[in-house]
């Protein structure tokens, strides 16, 4: 039948003891073909096979409803009709209650709002431009395929039949192309209109041109299981995430503390319930800020109830939520379904998406219990709050995550000034919100001062919590929620920092790890990510200790294998094995804490910054930053400034950039700058900056590091500003500490002295208000000096504020 010599033994052996021996048509072996120069022998193998078709299902959803079009008159009016009522009727059962009240909130909503929560049809795949062009190519297409496949299909480029068949398809490619260009060209044109007139249109139409078409995974892999259709695919994820929330004891765990914290709990109950003391009933204050607090515009609820609904109607409402939430504190019983809350798994960046692990489960829960979160939440911070770490620098008001990068920058820039070795660890603490133990975590609230009926209360919150997984418009039954706290909810920021915040204290009072001067800083923290600082490796090791001894008794998994060393100033330092769990932790060159690379020569990574800028407007812009994309001149500039920029300098307000960094941050961004206003390359930098009203990155890296400057310093008490009152009384002014940076930035701009703005420290407003003020004339400065210096720039008008002002050239166009 065919040369057994033309094909590799080993393939020829598979074959022929295969099912798929019986299958073949046809083999076409062309070991004669002209145009092969490879060695390997091109093969054509032609099967039998039945393919089924499956027609696929278009998934019915109920749409958002349209809350700018909604009656707010008629939606109160409904509510003031049927409120008293329900008030009424209730008789103090709570869920019932609370169902009423959401079946109100329906009935407003359907009267004030068109086509409130209609039901639509979408499907994952043919969402296609189809027009009437279009469809009459395609009719034609098919036509002329179906009279060249009746006549023999001849191959031959003279055919007549083929010929018509070719152009009938060039004809139906022209016609897409010229609907997709000019879907582009309208999309283009409604973000210059919104650009200038709807912000929020405008970042809306650019988020779903960035957005790549997501194809969720149709094969999802649980240990030794693969499921591959919607049924399997769902078990599947209820198995997996029954897992997470299923407590299980790892070889390294100790259970002695477990043993002891449910018998104390349960003691505690009891003494609590007859003495403990009372609870503070809710006001119609803690209501109302409870409300303005919800996020407008986030996904509903399992029963559609989302943010608007109460804040549309929050003063009519407010009266019978106080008495619902005051029942729920009087008996200090949570109602079932307000325990309950719908999972979305969300692919991880750069994860396998055929396995569960690399999804995060983020919860929304009711919107009612979202309501009785954040009460208890405020009363929960208010004592948590006077005794939370230093360290922890996540989830704290009025506190930059960036605050923990800055401890991590001054002490590395601190080991540098007195020739020391500084060693960075950074742990990598495993599945940290979805694992913790919820008998261990309210047994350490008890001990941080949170008793009585409120302990009692949130303790019954967790009890009996469930929630549902949601995956391409299905749900899961559920799952019961026995360990963990769901990433999503008000209450569980807190309740993580409660956590581990003994670990961090327990570092502190070791004394061990680095300072500077005599500030501790051995574990700069951010939530779960914890950076351990030393300047020794018995001290690295002594942290790691502790970290692993309270880690094992808190039933929490740190990952040695992820976990990462990287070595400063380490030239003619003894450097022992740094070992966690019996595991060594790797040393690199390189880690990552807090989305900002740590490298050995304390370095920013510029160039790999320079191309995320150039990514991230190539991405907006398409295939091309050439003036003639669709957009003017200033809408490019706006995406640049507003999406490539702050990727391109995120954290580098906390690192000491030397000149040249600087100065290739610049290069790149003017590069920018002339291409999408189709400048020549020798083009004057101020007239690049000036014609499309363009901030240069290097002020901009400017106002961040005065702006976080001033962050620091409104919060007096912090660790960050110790640091800077130290610096200013013993840095010289050739130091590379932050406070120098933030002097001679104050310089440049004509501003008072660091020293100065510590003691009177101006709120958020008055202070971006006055850098504005100070950065507009000195750009201008230097816009009119650069013109007297250059005769190129002579003719040109420098306008009033250079500053984010477009000058009239690019103005008067409105496309190019």
């Amino acid at each position: 039948m065919f040369e057994v010599c033309s094909f590799d033994p080993f393939c020829f052996k598979k074959l022929s003891n295969s099912e798929i021996i019986n299958k073949i048509r046809q083999i076409d072996v062309l070991d004669t073909d002209p145009e092969n120069t490879s060695d390997h022998v091109p093969v054509i193998l032609t099967l039998n096979s039945q393919l089924k078709k499956v027609r696929e299902k278009a998934t019915t959803i109920i749409a958002k409803p349209k809350w700018t079009d909604c009656d707010h008159q008629i939606y109160k009016e409904v509510i003031n009709k049927d409120l008293p009522k329900l008030m009424q009727k209730s008789k103090g059962i709570i869920e019932q209650d609370i169902r009423n009240l959401e079946k109100l909130l329906h009935k407003a909503g359907e009267a004030a709002i068109p086509k409130y929560r209609r039901k639509i049809k979408i499907k994952s795949k043919g969402k296609a431009i189809w027009n009437e062009q279009i469809d009459n190519a395609s009719k034609q297409s098919k036509n002329a395929y179906k009279v060249w496949r009746q006549h023999g299909a001849p191959q031959e480029r003279s055919n007549e039949l083929k010929i018509k068949m070719t152009a009938a398809k060039r004809i139906l490619r022209k016609a897409q192309r010229q609907a997709y260009a000019s879907q582009r060209e309208s999309t283009a044109g409604k973000i210059m209109k919104a650009s200038n007139a709807d912000t929020k249109l405008f970042y809306k139409l650019i988020n779903m041109q960035r957005k790549t078409p997501l194809t969720n995974t149709k094969i999802l892999k649980l240990n030794e299981k693969t499921a591959e259709d919607g049924p399997s695919i769902m078990n599947i994820w209820q198995e997996h995430f029954q897992q997470l929330a299923t407590p299980t004891i790892e070889e390294n765990f100790d259970t002695e503390k477990l043993e002891l914290v449910e018998i104390q709990n349960n003691i505690i109950e009891s003494i609590e319930r007859e003495k403990g003391q009372g609870i503070d009933l809710v006001n119609v204050k803690e209501v109302n800020k409870a409300i303005e607090k919800l996020k407008a515009g986030k996904a509903p609820d399992e029963d559609g109830i989302s943010a608007e609904h109460y804040k549309h109607g929050m003063e009519e409402l407010t009266p019978f939520i106080v008495h619902l939430l005051n029942l729920i504190l009087t008996y200090l019983d949570v109602p079932i379904f307000l325990k309950t809350g719908i999972l979305t798994p969300i692919l991880k960046k750069e994860k396998d998406k055929t396995l569960p692990s690399s999804y995060r489960g983020i919860t929304v829960t009711k919107t009612f219990a979202k309501i009785l979160q954040s009460i208890l939440k405020d009363r929960v911070d208010s004592v948590f709050n006077n005794i939370q770490n230093s360290l922890q620098r996540g989830f704290t008001e009025g506190v930059s995550s960036l605050c923990a990068a800055f401890l991590t920058s001054e002490a590395i820039e601190e080991s540098k000034k007195l020739k020391i070795l500084l060693i960075l660890i950074t742990l990598d603490a495993e599945k940290a919100f979805d694992k913790l133990n919820h008998e261990i975590l309210f047994n350490k609230l008890y001990h941080y001062g949170i008793k009585g009926k409120l302990w009692i209360l949130l303790r019954n919150l967790y009890k009996g919590m469930s929630i549902k997984v949601k995956w391409e418009g299905q749900c899961t039954e559920d799952v019961m929620v026995l360990q963990g706290i769901q990433q999503g909810a008000k209450l569980s920021t807190t309740l993580y920092k409660c956590y581990n915040n003994v670990i961090l204290d327990s570092i502190l009072k070791s004394g061990l790890g680095a300072c500077i001067g005599d500030i501790q800083v051995p574990a700069p923290t951010c939530a779960d990510d914890i950076a351990v600082l030393a300047n020794s490796t018995a001290d690295a090791q002594g942290i790691l200790d502790i970290v692993q001894h309270h880690t094992s008794r808190d039933l929490v998994k740190i990952n040695p294998t992820k976990s990462e060393a990287v070595l400063y100033n380490a030239k003619g330092s003894n450097i022992s094995t740094l070992q966690f769990e019996d595991n060594d932790i790797n040393i690199t060159n390189e880690t990552k804490h807090l989305g900002i690379k740590r490298n050995e020569q304390n370095r920013a990574n510029i160039s790999e910054r320079i191309r995320t800028g150039r990514a991230t407007i190539y991405s907006l812009l398409g295939a091309g930053l050439h003036v003639r994309r669709g957009f003017s001149p200033m809408v490019a500039y706006k995406l640049w400034r507003t999406y490539a920029v702050p990727r391109s300098i995120y954290g580098l307000e906390v690192m000491n950039l030397l000149a040249k960094e600087k100065d290739m941050l610049e290069l790149a961004e003017r590069k920018i700058l002339r291409q999408i206003q189709g400048l020549p390359n020798n083009t004057a930098n101020m007239a690049v900056y000036t014609l499309v009203g363009a901030e240069p990155i290097a002020i901009t890296l400017d106002k961040n590091v005065l702006t976080f400057f001033m962050n620091i310093v409104r919060n007096s008490g912090t660790i960050e500003c110790e640091i800077l009152r130290r610096q200013i009384a013993f840095s010289d002014q050739r130091g590379k500490d932050f406070i120098n940076r933030v002097e001679k930035t104050l310089s440049k701009y004509n501003l008072k002295s660091s020293s100065y703005y510590i003691e009177n420290p101006l709120n958020k407003i008055e202070w971006k208000r006055l850098v504005g003020i100070k950065i507009k004339e000195y750009w201008k400065n230097e816009c009119h000096n650069e013109k007297m210096e250059k005769t190129s720039l002579k003719y040109i008008e420098i306008q009033n504020n250079p500053l984010n002002e477009a000058h009239n050239i690019w103005k008067s166009v409105k496309k190019q």
